[in-house]
């Protein structure tokens, strides 16, 4: 950090302001030798800079920790910690670089993370304990403390809470986050400069606000002072509280409550600097009334600069949040959380779902036991009794309506100190028979080795006449081998949908067809394994897939040329010469299409039908072979082994040269 001082290093309890703690700068240092920037959040160890005697860097804030566990994960990092993603768009530029997205803890009020955007305004925020988070989008007010790659970002942008609604001020939309999840399609779009909602100077030209409301603002000029009206209610009770300093403002913020009857409730620094700055808490100039109990009617709210000289032209962003959070006992819709199992099942039939609540509140507390819980089908299906389990769960059972179709669950929770109705809480599936049209039939490679040991995998994604997936845990999906050798493996669920089967082939030539019933009944579909390489046949094959490509428009316009080259290759006569021409004009192709195209399997298929075509050649001419034809064989063996490795390797032209050589060893003998 940058410290101006004569040369004293400290290293006392509390620091003393004429020196500098050479453990903070020491942990601060640290951090960049880990990899760190600096942290755009004052609180943090990583921020660029430092007071005289403040000692509170010695230990890591949470941006920090999370800094570090994202670096350098522990074996228990992906299941402990969460993250959040999604994009700040920043309206009018271009270049989303170098936006700063916060996440505040919504239970203590504590900035607990951040994460910067990328040019294309992706962010996350990585390393958060499980809980439920504020989120917004913030000016990273310290650019110039930064390495180069940032140099294209601005700061001049009003900054973007996130609402449930997206209108500034709305609803917060907290976050809600468990162990090992990642929470994605948080969308932010930080507005212009200028406040929108200016003059707010009076009670009379107040921005109104509800209660659960977060707003962004900022203080202009000196003296500026911001007014929020917020409609009272008797019974409930709120947290309210400014962020500003502790997510890089440059504002000292003073918050002020004129209640109803006239009196006034008045907050300042959190922790103050003139009695924290030397200690390990550090300081908090941020300001926050909690647990308010209010009553009937308008409350005046007011926000500004406890010097009263910041100027936001000159060079100073004095911008903040204000959040008015309900932090009473009423159920939440947002954090409160709801699950079926299974979330599918069949039309009519006798299994049913499991439906769980877990009623919490604005803050994520859970309600425990005493909620009025009520779950509301709207799609045939009926609900049996709901259980209170005594710790927190509400469940009760969903059986199937008749008619294939979704059904959406409604959820309604109540207690004493209000009620929640969720609309589409919950959906569960009620699917029809198994159909041919909509499933998803395949088999990979299509065709293998009549080797007795080379493998195809024939997998499902059975859907009925409404498209609707079957889903994993089902036991009813059954493959079957209707012609050819070798055998089926097992089905095996993989967990998403798909269901799948190992198809070993047999030792003879031809073509294994497979099949598939669900329930009991047959798909209606075949899938056709091909045993061996026959050289015609598969440039036939390969040719009319290429063909295929150079039709579809998406086709990238670089690699035409080596299609079509490819394709002519392939339409000419039967040989491996052209089939060699073919496979290094394919992978020409998919390297000129930089990563649009996979033409792997093509090339492979080219090299075993290569290979197969050589094998065959030497088999024919090797038995009884004397003197030079004996020595031909070998050299083609020989041949043949360096293809082989270049089969394993991928090398797919590359082996098909190799077994052309090869044959052509043995070719007339």
């Amino acid at each position: 950090p940058a410290l101006d001082l004569p040369g004293y290093w400290g290293t006392r309890t509390p620091g003393s302001p004429d020196t500098a703690d050479i453990e903070s700068v020491v942990t601060h240092e640290w951090g960049h030798v880990l990899g760190l920037d600096h942290s755009g959040l004052p609180g943090a160890t990583m921020y660029f800079a430092a007071a005289p005697g403040a000692i509170s860097f010695r230990s890591l804030d949470a941006d920090d920790r999370a800094a570090v566990a994202t670096l350098y994960p522990s074996s228990s990092y992906a299941a402990d910690l969460a993250a959040i993603r999604g994009t700040a768009d920043v309206q009018g530029r271009g270049d989303d670089r170098g936006v700063q997205v916060i996440a505040i803890d919504a239970a203590s009020g504590e900035v607990t993370a951040s994460g910067l955007s990328g040019p294309d305004g992706a962010f996350a925020v990585r390393g958060l304990p499980p809980g439920v988070y504020l989120v917004a989008a913030c000016p990273y007010t310290v650019l110039g403390a930064l390495n180069r790659y940032w140099s294209s970002a601005s700061t001049s942008f009003l900054p973007a809470p996130y609402t449930a609604t997206g209108a500034d001020p709305g609803p917060a939309r907290l976050v809600r986050v468990g162990p090992g999840e990642e929470v994605t399609g948080v969308d932010l779009a930080p507005g212009p400069a200028e406040s929108p909602r200016e003059p707010d100077d009076t009670p009379e030209t107040a921005t109104d606000l509800a209660v659960g409301s977060i707003t962004a603002a900022r203080i202009d000029v000196p003296g500026d002072r911001d007014h929020f009206r917020l409609r009272g209610a008797a019974g409930r009770v709120v947290s309210i509280r400014v962020h500003a300093a502790r997510i890089g403002s440059d504002l000292d913020p003073v918050l002020e409550v004129v209640k109803p009857d006239g009196r006034k409730l008045r907050s300042t620094d959190i922790r103050s600097p003139a009695f924290y700055a030397n200690r390990v808490a550090g300081p908090d100039r941020d300001a926050r009334i909690e647990n308010l109990l209010l009553a009937d009617g308008d409350y005046d709210i007011v926000v500004y600069e406890q010097g009263g000289t910041v100027d936001s032209r000159a060079g100073r962003d004095a911008f903040y949040l204000l959040a008015v959070l309900d932090v009473s006992r009423a159920p939440s819709p947002e954090t409160s959380e709801f699950s079926a199992e299974p979330a599918t099942l069949d039309a009519g039939g006798p299994e049913g779902s499991l439906l769980t609540a877990i009623p919490r509140n604005a803050l994520g507390e859970a309600l425990g036991p005493g909620v009025a819980v009520t779950f509301l089908p709207g799609g045939g299906g009926t609900v049996g009794p709901v259980t209170d389990h005594g710790d927190g769960r509400y469940t009760a059972v969903l059986t199937a309506g008749a008619t294939p179709g979704p059904d959406s669950i409604s959820v309604t929770l109540a207690n004493g100190e209000g009620t929640a109705r969720v609309e589409n809480a919950l959906t569960v599936r009620y699917l029809g028979d198994v159909s041919a049209e909509e499933s998803t039939f395949t088999v990979r490679p299509r065709r293998i080795r009549a080797d007795g040991a080379a493998t195809a995998e024939v997998t499902l994604v059975p859907r009925d006449a409404l498209g609707q997936e079957f889903g994993p845990g089902r036991e009813d999906v059954v493959f079957l081998l209707e012609t050819g050798d070798g055998a089926l493996s097992a089905t095996a669920d993989a967990g998403d949908g798909s269901y799948s089967s190992i198809y070993t082939a047999g030792t003879g030539p031809g073509v294994a067809e497979l099949t598939a019933s669900v329930r009991g009944k047959a798909l209606g579909l075949t899938a056709a394994v091909s045993l061996g390489f026959p050289l015609a046949e598969v440039m036939a094959e390969v040719r009319a897939d290429v063909l295929a490509l150079l039709d579809d428009p998406g086709t990238p316009e670089a690699s035409r040329k080596k299609l079509a080259a490819a394709a002519d290759a392939l339409g000419a006569e039967a040989t491996l010469e052209a089939l060699q021409k073919a496979a290094k004009n394919l992978e020409k192709a998919e390297k000129k299409g930089k990563g649009e195209l996979d033409l792997a399997g093509l090339t492979w298929e080219l090299a075993e039908a290569a290979r197969q075509a050589a094998r065959e050649a030497i088999d024919a001419v090797s038995p009884g072979a004397e003197g030079k034809a004996a020595r031909k064989v070998e050299r083609a063996e020989a041949g043949f082994r360096k293809g082989e490795e270049k089969l394993a390797a991928g090398k797919h032209a590359k082996a098909a040269s190799r077994f052309r050589k090869a044959y052509r060893k043995v070719a007339g003998l």
